[in-house]
């Protein structure tokens, strides 16, 4: 077992929104260890397994999650200006993403290849309600 985070801990280093965190928490996509006081425990290997990321990378966001709440012109502005006025910065986030798209690349592309798996578990599924013609 790893470190324990707390899910405001979780958003902040993953990059997520703290919202999405407990999103997967709630639906199980991110395991729940039992409360530390009124704070849900997430082991931080289980985090690094629900956003398919190595350990060593967990602590390191590529980009900023700005979705929904998040989303606000003061976060945006800050982001902005971040990348804007930090020329390093700029280049390390250009070499993440490329580590990213190459990890995502293979035998054919990611959206391929969820096609095929969500090709294959629906093929593998009895339907729920034929329609008659």
């Amino acid at each position: 077992m790893g470190r324990m985070l707390t899910a405001t801990e979780a958003a902040k280093i993953s990059g997520l929104s703290e919202k999405t965190i407990r999103l997967w928490l709630k639906s199980g996509k991110l395991a729940v260890k039992p409360k530390s006081g009124k704070a849900w425990q997430i082991d931080i290997d289980d985090l690094a397994i629900a956003i398919g990321r190595p350990l060593e990378e967990v602590e390191k966001p590529v980009v900023a999650e700005l979705i929904q709440h998040d989303m606000t012109p003061a976060r945006l502005a800050s982001e902005t200006a971040r990348l804007l006025d930090n020329p390093a910065e700029r280049a390390t986030m250009r070499e993440e993403l490329v580590r990213v798209a190459a990890r995502l690349s293979g035998p054919g592309d990611a959206i391929a290849r969820a096609a095929d798996e969500v090709d294959r578990v629906m093929m593998s599924t009895k339907p729920v309600l034929e329609v008659s013609q």
